[in-house]
C-alpha cells in the first residue's frame, strides 16, 4: 500500500515537475515581449513630446521626466520580477526533483527545506515587485496624460 501511495506522489511529483517548466519557459517568454513593448511606448512617447510638443514650460517637463522614470522603474522591475521567477520556478523543480528522490528511497542532494523557503521568500519578492510595476506603470501613465492634457 505504502509503495502505490509513494508512486502516486512520484507520479504527481512529476507532473509538477512538468507544470513548473512551462511556467518558467512562459516567464523567459514574456520577458522579451514585455521589455520590448514597454521600453518602446516609453521612448516612442518621448520621441513624439519633445518633438511635437516643444515648446514647454519647465514644470510641465518635470511631468514627463517623472513620468518616463516611473516607466523605467516600471520595466526594471518587471526585469528583475522575470528574472526571480525564472530562478524561483528552478527552485520548484529541484524541491520536487529530491522529493522525488526521497520517495524512492534515495538522499536527496540538497536541502529541501531550505531550498523551499528560499523560493517562498522569492515568490513574496516577485509579487511585490509586481504591484510595484504596476503602480509605477500606472502612475506614469497618469502623469503622461496630465502632461499630454496641459500642453495639447
Amino acid at each position: 500500500m505504502t509503495e502505490t501511495k509513494n508512486e502516486e506522489l512520484i507520479d504527481r511529483f512529476e507532473k509538477h515537475i512538468e507544470h513548473t517548466k512551462a511556467i518558467r519557459k512562459y516567464s523567459i517568454e514574456r520577458f522579451d515581449l514585455l521589455i520590448i513593448s514597454l521600453s518602446t511606448a516609453a521612448i516612442g512617447f518621448s520621441v513624439v513630446a519633445l518633438k511635437d510638443l516643444l515648446p514647454i514650460s519647465r514644470s510641465c517637463f518635470l511631468l514627463a521626466k517623472v513620468s518616463w522614470l516611473l516607466f523605467v522603474i516600471s520595466i526594471i522591475g518587471n526585469l528583475v520580477s522575470q528574472l526571480l521567477s525564472f530562478n524561483a520556478s528552478g527552485l520548484e523543480i529541484e524541491v520536487s526533483t529530491n522529493r522525488i528522490r526521497e520517495l524512492k528511497q534515495k538522499k536527496s542532494k540538497i536541502n529541501i527545506e531550505e531550498t523551499d523557503k528560499l523560493m517562498q521568500r522569492q515568490n513574496k519578492v516577485i509579487v511585490i515587485l509586481n504591484y510595484v510595476c504596476l503602480a509605477s506603470f500606472i502612475t506614469g501613465l497618469i502623469l503622461i496624460l496630465i502632461f499630454v492634457f496641459i500642453n495639447v
